[in-house]
């Protein structure tokens, strides 16, 4: 008797626990671009409700025995006028998915009544959100049906992407379904914030992916997240340029995340915004710029360099000059929209050690535009050391003294060898003439 009275007790207290469902939010935007979310709802919540607890920022009227009324999601749709919105023609539709059909919904988002019965021949009450229910949220004049969505589009999808933010140069703004990103320019970094999440109680996914396309601008770029279990998020960066050709306009951008869970399903989730680039008038970039590590004796320094036009106007009488601690120099040239000018020039050098050669480029209209400065390590030239002659020094030596013995140099060496010849000459010449002495006197001796 005891069991059945506990069993009986825990049946009461679950039936007044409402049921939890999920139900799914599209709304559809006047430039055609839609946005979802998934609403993990209790029963009886109104629409009004509903709304509240999603990522949509709404409007309403002031409440009436009708309810309230939607006027504007995310600051789209018409100002609120008391109990009502402001009426120019355009409005927030309110449609329900039936089957595989959307159909304008017979009530609305909230009354003072009670929730509506779900028969689309029945005009009382307020709609109350149901688990597996798909609602659409549509800007227009009510004669146009919102696209074509199905529930698992919407729910059941628990990768989301969650907080996104975008760096252009070094302004940050957050970036929202819609959005339009601005001022980019051609070759301007872009950085892209992604925060992905995965509900509470969503599956465990074993490989999940973030990627990043904008349109027109040849930028396709994938993160590759892996595992994602319930309740946990990541966060992931993308590092972009605008390419250097980029013309002005607006570029579809989207970034997209795709789960596979444990079972095989696949689930994704996306927004999608633009990025609008606008060529400045004048603008002229030094994109490459170098010279030789090292610069020898009384040689100059070879700088080469290469100037982009990302600006509108072509430059015909663009500058660039060259200047050191002592010396300055420059050159004239002309560079088309979008397109490059390479050169190189000579630069003089004087002195030594590390010298710096600054890079100034300036437009037709003699602004600044860009600068660098490279560095190069020149020798210099040394001075030459004075010529010695050697001179005899005397060298004693261990078993000759006190005689002097003097180092000699090849060239007095040859002297030496000129001077022995000579009078080994002379001794010759000495001895004949001695010897014909003699005889002339032993001639003159045997006459007598």
């Amino acid at each position: 008797m005891k069991k059945l009275m506990f069993l009986l007790a825990l049946s009461l207290a679950l039936l007044a626990i409402p049921a939890v469902a999920d139900t799914g939010i599209l709304v559809e935007y006047p430039d055609g671009t839609a946005d979802t979310f998934c609403v993990r709802t209790e029963s009886k919540l109104s629409g009004y409700g509903l709304l509240q607890k999603s990522k949509f920022s709404t409007e309403w009227s002031a409440s009436s025995s009708f309810g309230r009324l939607l006027c504007k999601v995310n600051g789209i749709g018409t100002d609120v006028k008391g109990t009502s919105c402001e009426f120019n023609g355009e409005f927030w539709g309110f449609f329900l998915k039936s089957g595989s059909t959307w159909e304008f919904s017979p009530v609305g988002l909230e009354s003072q009544g009670d929730c509506w019965d779900g028969r689309f021949t029945s005009f009382i009450g307020h709609y109350c959100a149901q688990g597996g229910d798909l609602i659409a949220l549509k800007f227009g004049d009510g004669s146009k049906k919102p696209k074509e969505t199905i529930f698992t589009d919407v729910c059941r999808q628990y990768v989301q992407i969650g907080k996104v933010s975008a760096t252009v140069g070094s302004r940050k703004k957050a970036v929202s379904q819609g959005a339009t990103i601005k001022d980019a320019k051609p070759a301007s970094p872009l950085a892209f914030e992604v925060k992905v999440q995965n509900g509470a109680n969503g599956p465990d996914f074993d490989n999940v992916e973030l990627s990043l396309v904008i349109e027109g601008l040849d930028i396709d770029s994938v993160e590759d997240i892996g595992r994602l279990g319930p309740g946990n998020d990541d966060e992931e960066m993308f590092e972009e340029e605008v390419p250097d050709d980029a013309e002005d306009g607006t570029y579809p951008a989207f970034i997209k995340v795709t789960g596979t869970d444990t079972s095989g399903n696949v689930h994704k989730a996306e927004i999608s915004f633009s990025i609008e680039v606008e060529r400045k008038r004048h603008e002229l970039k030094l994109i490459e710029a170098g010279t030789q590590q090292e610069v020898g004796c009384l040689l100059p320094a070879e700088v080469s360099f290469t100037v982009a036009n990302y600006g509108r106007s072509d430059e015909k009488k663009a500058r660039i000059n060259f200047s050191t601690t002592d010396s300055f120099s420059g050159l004239d040239f002309s560079v088309d929209s979008g397109s490059e000018y390479f050169n190189s020039a000579r630069i003089g050098l004087t002195g030594q050690g590390t010298k710096e050669i600054r890079l100034s480029v300036y437009d037709s209209q003699g602004k600044l535009q860009d600068e660098q400065v490279i560095l190069t390590s020149y020798e210099g030239c040394q001075e030459p050391e004075p010529r010695t002659t050697s001179q005899a020094q005397p060298v004693n030596t261990n078993d000759q003294t006190p005689a002097q013995v003097f180092q000699s140099t090849p060239e007095t060496a040859a002297k030496n060898d000129d001077t022995e010849k000579r009078m080994m000459f002379m001794a010759i010449l000495t001895g004949y003439g001695v010897l014909l002495i003699l005889t002339a006197a032993v001639i003159a001796i045997m006459r007598r």
